[in-house]
């Protein structure tokens, strides 16, 4: 069984103040939502809910990451998740890869950017 957190950041966050919602406001350089990213993944898949509106920001969280897919056949693929457009909750979801006919997907996984490898490398 595989375990995945939601974090729902669709509230407009007024109380905390600033021109932003609180998810998206920086603390240290940051934003909220990315700090509460990089506390859950280590956990597994981290799903975030976000408004409508703030799709212009959550880009920029999701620029760096991708997610692997694997299907019942041992088909897998990587995708970049900027790839992956997002939808409205009434679209019902949205089609990264086709599958074979009685093919499901059995796993997905969220890589987190690790940063510049070779710049890691190098140090």
């Amino acid at each position: 069984m595989t375990t995945a957190t939601i974090i729902v950041a669709a509230g407009r966050g007024t109380r905390a103040g600033g021109p932003k919602p609180k998810q998206w406001q920086q603390i240290n350089g940051r934003m909220v939502a990315d700090w509460t990213i990089d506390l859950f993944l280590p956990y597994g898949p981290v799903v975030l809910v976000i408004n409508q509106d703030d799709t212009d920001i959550a880009d920029t969280l999701k620029a760096r990451d991708q997610i692997m897919l694997a299907t019942s056949t041992g088909q897998s693929i990587r995708v970049p998740v900027d790839g992956i457009s997002f939808r409205s909750r009434s679209a019902g979801g949205v089609r990264v890869f086709n599958t074979r006919a009685g093919e499901t997907v059995v796993s997905v996984a969220w890589i987190a950017d690790q940063g510049d490898e070779e710049e890691d490398a190098e140090a």
